[in-house]
């Protein structure tokens, strides 16, 4: 049981943090696993009949499916975040690192409202209970499903997508019309550096931009949070 929460506690987002210390998840994983173990049970005739080295490996797989579902999610908004920063001709401008890997500022901003919510939408409980149910259907020493997983991957990733396309649908038609306009700009007087004169401009009307859609952006992400389907 602890090979199942504990895979799953490294790919959710938030305790997999390069900035949550390794020894809180390992402690948490285990306390969970502990709190979990009597409300499932031990489900001993399935245990015992498969090998110990399967019964990790299928378990652990069933928890890193159980996590990537959220994690997809927010590795979508962190992907479209960073092409913000990019439309907008912030992406130069780094604000720190998370993940062990740099991020633009607008992107990590971005990524950790959206992991803030997560934690505000109770996912946390719900990541909890839905460990609880997976015992249900996948009991302990069981094969898991590859068929079953794969499916709620894909329908994971798809719903990540759209929600992504929605935050940086505004940026994508700015980018456009900006560089459309300082493209004309540019033809009309040849003598202009162009790309020099719009870098301010573009930045100034991205981050005027991004405060206008900001409250839009959280509501997007918060409905899409709110209709994360853990299974």
């Amino acid at each position: 049981m602890f090979c199942r929460v504990g895979a799953c506690f490294m790919i959710v987002p938030g305790l997999s943090s390069a900035r949550v210390p390794a020894r809180i998840r390992l402690y948490l994983a285990l306390v969970i696993a502990l709190v979990v173990a009597p409300v499932v049970g031990l489900q001993d005739q399935q245990a015992r009949s498969m090998p110990l080295l399967r019964m990790v490996i299928s378990e652990s797989l069933i928890g890193a499916v159980l996590g990537a579902v959220a994690r997809l999610l927010i590795e979508a908004i962190e992907f479209f975040g960073a092409a913000i920063s990019n439309y907008i001709g912030l992406s130069g401008i780094s604000g720190g690192f998370d993940e062990g890997r740099p991020q633009p500022a607008v992107a990590m901003l971005i990524s950790a409202t959206a992991v803030l919510l997560l934690i505000l939408l109770d996912f946390p409980l719900h990541l909890v209970s839905s460990l609880v149910r997976s015992y249900s259907d996948l009991p302990l020493g069981s094969a898991p499903d590859s068929g079953a997983m794969l499916r709620l991957v894909v329908n994971s990733l798809s719903a990540a997508f759209v929600v992504g396309a929605q935050i940086s649908a505004p940026f994508v038609v700015y980018a456009i019309v900006i560089n459309a306009m300082f493209g004309i700009l540019g033809r009309l007087v040849p003598q202009l550096p162009s790309y020099f004169v719009s870098v301010p401009f573009v930045a100034l009307g991205g981050l005027a931009l991004l405060l206008l859609v900001l409250g839009q952006l959280v509501l997007v992400m918060g409905s899409a949070m709110s209709r994360l389907a853990l299974p």
